[in-house]
């Protein structure tokens, strides 16, 4: 059925292409349109539409999303799923130790009995996917505030939800945006989470060309890594971890085809998550390369040197680091590529001669009764007055709110908000992080130290936590006094600590972590009502 698919990754969007000639755009599979299909078979496609998605047998159906941020596929009639090395790369990073690094030395299970079990990883399957945009129109949701919208969907999003598992107790709901939040979808999904390492290479291999490479054309690496879904003997559906569950039997599962490929082989590639900014405006790209790639790359860059100077001295850092690491390269060579292709092919003068011809358009008489309201000049000044607040709030993120775990808990708990993985005493108001062995207080410190500088030479004055005239005044500017102080003293870093939600203003004076967050918190709170204050788009 599947011979003449090379490479298939499943996916709610869509890219095609061919060796010979090459197209490409993303769509939605429950909405293809015909002329994609059309021109699919033009290049080669030779199976029917249905087989994308609709027919009972649909290659959509082999597919999973693997712990809501990649792709997968069932690839054996045994539960055996790929994913990219990259995606299942923490999983096998917390299922290593010193002496049995799996990361450095890769792994094999020679038996199904040698498979490791990832305690955090999970895949789901799609079941049903439903247009509720009418639904939503019904009740008038575009005439809400943002947080009446916010409001809005959760409650509904958690009816959904009861009415699934009052049929199946197995099923969750999840409302997700399509086209720019134009319309809205609910995903009927299964969540499976006995998944086990069967297979990983070594990093050097599985992620070879490291930062260098990363977002690359083309790319030679083996991004790979296999693991296997696990299910209850008796029901054949979702349980929790136990030696007694079987692998999975899936309805439909890809083959691994061997015979490789050859010129003009038609090739497509399915991928979840998946979004694309191509029809935002030129103000929404200058955006994009002036107020969030640029800040991120830099700061990233800093705060990766510090990491790597400490992984590369312990092994135990390293395996706490890697992950972390990972991600922050990840969009930081992103940023990076980005504004470089953005500059190097004009994307912002063509986008703004594009938008030059939609305005002479609007102005003939068929633009009166197609288009409702268009203005690009009213664009162009909400993005100007946004400028500022959206640039900062990308600093502010990657100074305090990424990588550093310390101001990651101080700020969660004085804004109120009840952190994951973290057990909470809802009498005492407490709450207490269990993940100190996932993080090391050396590294965090001297991560924190640079980003205080960096924050203070990028942010506006009146952007400055108060905290600053402290390290001025008590720590003679100081800044890793300040930060010793903090990390010896503050009840945030200790382990096994239940920390106050929300804490009284008299604790938050005997605490300097505390004293610290609140700032944070204060000047977070002050970015967000300057972004709040206009929405672009």
């Amino acid at each position: 059925m599947l011979k003449n698919i090379r490479t298939t990754l499943f996916s709610l969007v869509l890219f095609i292409a061919a060796t010979a000639h090459a197209d490409e755009g993303m769509w939605t599979l429950s909405n293809l349109p015909d002329v994609v299909y059309q021109q699919m078979q033009r290049m080669g496609y030779t199976l029917p539409k249905e087989s994308l998605y609709s027919d009972s047998l649909a290659i959509s159906k082999a597919a999973v999303s693997f712990c809501n941020y990649c792709s997968g596929s069932m690839v054996s009639k045994d539960g055996l799923m790929i994913t990219n090395y990259h995606c299942g790369q923490d999983h096998i990073r917390m299922v290593s130790k010193v002496g049995e690094n799996h990361l450095k030395d890769g792994f094999v299970a020679k038996s199904l009995q040698e498979e490791i079990p990832c305690p955090e990883a999970f895949v789901e399957f799609t079941v049903e996917e439903r247009d509720i945009t009418p639904l939503l129109n019904k009740h008038h949701f575009t005439a809400l505030s943002a947080a009446e919208q916010t409001n809005f969907l959760d409650s509904l999003q958690q009816a959904l939800t009861d009415e699934a598992k009052s049929k199946d107790s197995t099923l969750n709901v999840q409302i997700l945006p399509f086209f720019a939040g134009n319309a809205y979808y609910a995903l009927t999904l299964r969540k499976y989470t006995d998944v086990r390492l069967v297979f990983s290479l070594p990093m050097h291999i599985g992620n070879y060309g490291g930062d260098t490479d990363n977002w690359m054309w083309p790319r030679q690496s083996c991004d790979f890594s296999l693991f296997r879904v696990y299910v209850d003997p008796k029901t054949h559906g979702p349980a929790a971890y136990s030696k007694d569950n079987v692998p999975m039997t899936p309805k439909v599962f890809l083959p691994i085809s061997t015979d490789g490929y050859k010129e003009g082989d038609f090739m497509m590639t399915l991928g979840t998550p998946g979004t694309t900014n191509r029809y935002r405006s030129s103000y929404f790209v200058k955006e994009m390369r002036d107020c969030i790639n640029e800040p991120r790359h830099y700061l990233r860059g800093i705060k990766q040197a510090v990491m790597k100077k400490h992984m590369d001295a312990s092994e135990r850092i390293k395996l706490m680091y890697d992950n972390a690491y990972l991600r922050s390269s990840n969009y930081w060579k992103n940023s990076l590529g980005m504004n470089k292709c953005i500059d190097s092919v004009g994307l912002v003068k063509q986008k703004h001669e594009m938008e030059l011809r939609i305005e002479a358009w609007r102005d003939t008489a068929k633009y009166a009764s197609e288009v409702q309201e268009l203005s690009f000049d009213t664009l162009k000044t909400l993005y100007d007055r946004n400028a500022t607040a959206k640039r900062l709030n990308t600093i502010f993120r990657e100074c305090f709110q990424m990588n550093v775990e310390f101001t990651c808990r101080g700020i969660e708990c004085v804004s109120g908000n009840t952190p994951k993985q973290t057990k909470v005493d809802i009498k005492k108001n407490t709450i207490r992080y269990d993940n100190n062995d996932e993080w090391d207080a050396s590294c965090d410190k001297d991560i924190l130290v640079a980003m205080l500088k960096e924050y203070r030479k990028l942010a506006p004055a009146d952007y400055l936590p108060a905290f600053y005239t402290t390290i001025d005044k008590d720590f003679h500017g100081d800044y890793n006094a300040y930060t010793d102080s903090i990390y010896n003293t503050t009840i945030l870093v200790k382990q096994g600590a239940y920390i106050p939600i929300k804490p009284s203003k008299r604790k938050i004076k005997r605490d300097l972590g505390l004293q610290m967050s609140r700032d944070l918190n204060d000047v977070l709170n002050k970015i967000n009502a300057a972004l709040d204050e206009v929405k672009p788009e």
